[in-house]
């Protein structure tokens, strides 16, 4: 039931749409804005603000299809409701894709190698 109701929302979540016509490699960045997510320009790729909290997707060639790693990632002074959006909107992204997503909690600072290695400046 609650995996139904995730993915209905999901599906209702404008930022979704694009994802869901992309079919080769590709990286997104979201930004969580008063319980909404908007998408970053790419030309702001890897630039975190510790007030915020964002959702990450990284979308790569796996076999003869798609594979799928979906970060939420948490700034040090981001708000309990920011960060929880966040979470949330995660686990709406992975039913939208049909629960083939591998999904990542990235904290300031204690980022992943995997998280690191989408954006030049972690280098």
């Amino acid at each position: 039931l609650f995996h139904l109701s995730v993915e209905e929302s999901g599906l209702q979540e404008e930022a979704w749409c694009s994802v869901l016509n992309t079919h080769c490699p590709r990286l997104f960045v979201w930004r969580v804005e008063k319980f909404k997510i908007r998408p970053v320009n790419e030309n702001d790729y890897g630039h975190f603000f510790n007030g915020d909290s964002y959702i990450v997707l990284n979308i790569y060639s796996k076999g003869r299809g798609l594979g799928y790693d979906v970060h939420s990632w948490v700034g040090s002074k981001s708000t309990p409701e920011e960060y929880t959006t966040a979470v949330y909107k995660t686990v709406e992204l992975d039913a939208v894709l049909d629960n083939q997503a591998v999904q990542h909690r990235e904290v300031e600072q204690y980022e992943s190698c995997l998280f690191k290695s989408y954006f030049s400046c972690f280098r």
